[in-house]
């Protein structure tokens, strides 16, 4: 099954749940594929086709994962690097790409080049490319190129739905969860905790640069139920988490990948939330 199918199944199971968060941003599953297939369409009047690749420069929010599905709606291949890296980084990696459109954030608004993220909302919806086989490219990520040049690694639609689903099982997601997207959605660890929400008819919150006290805030305003974060992050959390003010009884599973996490962290972190379940994540890519 490709990832345009994916999200239409998705959008008529549960069209009135919540799907992204961003701020004042609130899209149910209905208006995210509605807007998905408008932005798909803008995206072939600037002459995007099945296959071109699609980069973007930009931080967690709700216009990056619009634009993933969109890529998708499309058939495009999506290609999301970070905002971290240093200019002559990225230019390497949008050439390298050979990417046809570069979306980076300007000015207070999400552009590539003149055309807008709100101009390309008004244009009419696409059908999809429900029919797009499911073993074509979906999705490259880059490599951090700590040995060398960074390295794009294309993802084949089946490939990540897999990684979403396997995401869903090892982390005992249930219907409906909602989970904080703090990892960055140029890595695996955003990208697949996207798809896993989207495969359950669960929530993705954003959040646009990592900070612990406004992390703190999301879970507990919008009872987040299922945190998956690097090890240093749920330092951050316990340790801003000190007094115990808030209540964050709403979390019913962590999970952690990308390094090791001592004995006193699990510790921390269990007495914090009081997690059901706590899993270290591994092999999703």
């Amino acid at each position: 099954m490709n990832l345009a199918l994916s999200l239409a199944y998705a959008a008529e199971r549960h069209p009135e749940r919540e799907a992204l968060v961003d701020g004042d941003v609130r899209l149910t599953y209905a208006v995210l594929r509605e807007r998905v297939a408008r932005l798909a369409r803008g995206l072939e009047s600037l002459g995007i086709a099945r296959g071109d690749r699609i980069a973007a420069v930009l931080t967690n929010r709700h216009e990056t994962a619009e634009l993933y599905w969109a890529s998708q709606w499309l058939g495009a291949v999506f290609v999301p690097l970070s905002w971290r890296a240093s200019q002559a980084e990225v230019d390497y990696c949008i050439e390298d790409a050979a990417a046809e459109l570069v979306w980076v954030e300007q000015e207070g608004s999400v552009r590539a080049g003149n055309t807008t993220f709100a101009e390309l909302l008004e244009s009419d919806e696409h059908p999809g490319a429900v029919d797009l086989d499911e073993q074509a490219d979906s999705l490259m990520l880059y490599t951090s190129g700590t040995t060398g040049k960074p390295k794009g690694v294309p993802r084949s639609h089946r490939a990540d739905r897999a990684g979403g689903l396997s995401q869903v099982v090892q982390h005992g997601l249930e219907d409906g969860d909602r989970t904080l997207g703090a990892m960055p959605l140029y890595h695996t660890m955003g990208m697949h905790s996207l798809l896993a929400m989207s495969l359950i008819g669960g929530c993705f919150v954003l959040q646009r640069r990592w900070d612990a006290r406004e992390a703190l805030d999301l879970i507990e305003r919008e009872q987040l139920t299922t945190l998956y974060l690097a090890p240093t992050l749920f330092h951050d959390l316990v340790e801003t988490s000190r007094g115990g003010e808030r209540d964050l009884s709403s979390v019913r599973g962590l999970a952690y990948a990308g390094a090791a996490m001592t004995s006193k962290l699990v510790e921390r972190c269990c007495d914090v939330f009081g997690p059901q379940l706590f899993f270290n994540h591994y092999g999703s890519t």
